[in-house]
């Protein structure tokens, strides 16, 4: 069971330093100019896959410690903080009520494929 919460924090590590890259992602599109060259000379871009490198550190070390069906939807998480957040730095986002509907049910679909019901056996 230890184990199992030590997953947990360190898939909901990942799910910050992807949610964080993504940000990034977008502020470097933002200001990018045309062509692809913003991947390489847009220092928020270069950041933003920096960020999803260490996200990924994480969910391997989560990976090792629980079941993939359990830890990768956990992941799923980052299109829920990405909904909420991105109104917070970005001015042309938005909340809408599909979205934050959308959003909760991700959230429950995820605590619905992690949670064991009585007389089920999936460690």
């Amino acid at each position: 069971m230890k184990a199992q919460k030590q997953a947990l924090l360190f898939v909901v590590i990942t799910t910050f330093f992807t949610t964080t890259g993504q940000f990034f992602w977008k502020k470097g599109a933002d200001l990018s100019v045309n062509g692809a060259g913003f991947l390489i000379y847009n220092y928020w871009s270069v950041i933003g896959f920096f960020l999803y490198a260490f996200g990924a550190l994480f969910l391997i070390l989560a990976l090792r410690l629980d079941n993939l069906s359990k830890v990768f939807p956990v992941v799923a998480t980052s299109y829920v903080w990405v909904v909420f957040l991105s109104p917070l730095f970005f001015a042309g986002e938005n909340y809408t009520l599909f979205k934050s509907v959308g959003a909760i049910m991700v959230l429950f679909g995820v605590i619905m494929v992690n949670t064991r019901f009585v007389g089920e056996n999936n460690d």
